[in-house]
Formats: C-alpha cells, sequence, structure tokens
C-alpha cells in the first residue's frame, strides 16, 4: 500500500527570524492568542436527564465531565522561556 503526503506549501516568513526557515515556513500562519482560544476551548455535552439527577448521584459524572473541560488562559499559549534539552 502507497501513502500519498501532500506537499508542502512554503508561506513567507512572517517574522524576520523565520526567514530561510523552511521546516517553519511550511507551517500554517501564526494565530492569535483569541484565534488559539477558541480552537484549545473544549465544553462538555450534558444532557437534561443528567442535569435532573440528585447531586449525590451527579457527583459521579464529574470526573467524565471535568476530563472534557478546557477554558484555555494565557498559559495555554505562552512560549516556555527556555526549552529542555
Amino acid at each position: 500500500m502507497m501513502i500519498k503526503l501532500p506537499m508542502a506549501q512554503y508561506r513567507e516568513a512572517e517574522i524576520r527570524e523565520y526567514e530561510w526557515q523552511p521546516l517553519i515556513n511550511a507551517l500554517p500562519p501564526i494565530n492569535s492568542p483569541q484565534a488559539t482560544a477558541r480552537m484549545l476551548a473544549r465544553f462538555p455535552i450534558v444532557d437534561d436527564a443528567e442535569k435532573a439527577l440528585p447531586a449525590h448521584i451527579r457527583r459521579h459524572a464529574m470526573m467524565r465531565i471535568l476530563d472534557q473541560f478546557l477554558y484555555p488562559t494565557s498559559s495555554h499559549w505562552q512560549a516556555p522561556d527556555t526549552v529542555d534539552a
């Protein structure tokens, strides 16, 4: 079986430091923090029947609901100061 990979599409560097960096220039454009937050956000779907259950039973669903939840904060899109080698 042969796998067909798409050809890279190179973009003009958005900042001077990325000029002549083909691996970076093949990536999509840099997102704004707001766009990144929209892409990362995950909100759980909880049906009305589950919401109507008594609190002591709903409590058992909390881990599943929390696993589906992500509210992005500024720390999600900050680049680390250092890279571990």
